[in-house]
């Protein structure tokens, strides 16, 4: 049996800096890797990896056509040009045995869903946002994004962080003195600019760290915070370590399908306050994370986390870090797919 996993053919892997999808699909690949299962990542093949144990096939080198009359499947979509999808579907035809297991990820992946279905390979889609390519055998991050797509059938399962790759770390801070950090796309749903507002209540410099999607707004406030750019896991790592709070404040529309920003940062031990909209909810900590909401207001907000860091019973670095272990962990989260999905 081999577990195979179809990334989107936009980002190479194993990914550097951002990218969400190819970051949750490698940490799922490694961990089953290390349970001694046999894996293939078909993506976009990143050429500075040492693939000594030959994961990656990337189908930009084999997109012989496929010559099955599959109606769409060289469709030239957006995260899945034609050749990709033909190296995906020469592969499968060439490899896939009976007992193999498939993880889709992307809604653009419908054609390979049908083709599994035919050839009756067992596969899961693994949920990252609001599209699926069918309504089975979803595996959804957050009970929110379940309850919210409740005619879509599959199991509740989140995505794992790597603790190896996020961890406090001792090296010499990147900036120095307190901080408001926040890490993700700079745009009006992440509510970039209300990261902003916090830092000059709390009175704190405002870090920014991620691609600027939406210039108009970033110049509302970005030449009054330190905006360090699209960091990879080193660079974050250190941010996250070393800030006062960490912030994702995003609005609940559209909504956000799982906390991955949030449970990074605990894991380098890092208090955190977060809007409790949609998937955000289920990687939310009572006792390390305070809840934004506009109905509460900046003041408030700010005055309840004073509270959290200078209370007897505040959590330490380490103790927040083990926690998100505990729950988000590469190995607590393949234990969890291997049990639920009976691999």
């Amino acid at each position: 049996m081999k577990i195979i996993f179809i990334a989107p053919g936009t980002l190479e892997m194993p990914v550097v800096k951002y990218g969400g999808i190819e970051r949750v699909i490698w940490n799922l690949a490694n961990g089953f890797i290390h349970k001694n299962y046999v894996v293939k990542v078909l993506s976009k093949r990143n050429e500075s990896y040492d693939d000594k144990l030959n994961i990656v096939f990337d189908p930009y080198s084999d997109n012989e056509i496929f010559k099955k009359d599959i109606v769409g499947i060289t469709k030239d979509l957006s995260h899945h040009p034609k050749e990709y999808l033909d190296g995906i579907f020469t592969y499968l035809e060439k490899n896939l045995e009976s007992d193999d297991v498939v993880f889709l990820n992307h809604s653009e992946q419908k054609n390979i869903r049908n083709y599994l279905e035919d050839k009756k390979i067992k596969f899961f889609e693994i949920g990252h946002y609001k599209n699926f390519s069918g309504d089975t055998n979803i595996i959804f991050p957050s009970n929110f994004l379940k309850k919210m797509f409740f005619l879509k059938k599959g199991v509740v399962i989140p995505h794992p962080i790597d603790f190896k790759e996020f961890f406090i770390t001792q090296d010499k801070p990147l900036i120095d003195g307190s901080y408001i950090l926040y890490v993700g796309r700079i745009n009006k749903h992440k509510r970039t600019k209300l990261v902003f507002e916090i830092a000059k209540e709390l009175r704190i410099r405002c870090v920014l760290a991620g691609p600027i999607e939406d210039e108009k707004y970033a110049k509302e406030f970005i030449g009054d915070c330190t905006y360090m750019g699209n960091c990879n896991s080193s660079q974050l790592r250190n941010l996250y370590s070393n800030a006062t709070v960490t912030a994702c404040v995003t609005s609940i529309f559209p909504p956000e399908a799982f906390g991955l920003f949030q449970v990074e940062a605990q894991a380098c031990g890092s208090f955190v306050i977060s809007s409790k909209n949609a998937g955000l909810k289920d990687t939310f900590f009572n006792n390390s994370c305070v809840e934004y909401s506009d109905y509460k207001g900046v003041k408030k907000v700010c005055a309840e986390f004073n509270n959290m860091i200078n209370s007897q019973d505040a959590l330490s670095k380490k103790q927040i870090s083990n926690q998100a272990k505990e729950k988000f962990s590469i190995e607590a989260v393949v234990d969890t797919y291997i049990e639920k999905l009976d691999l």
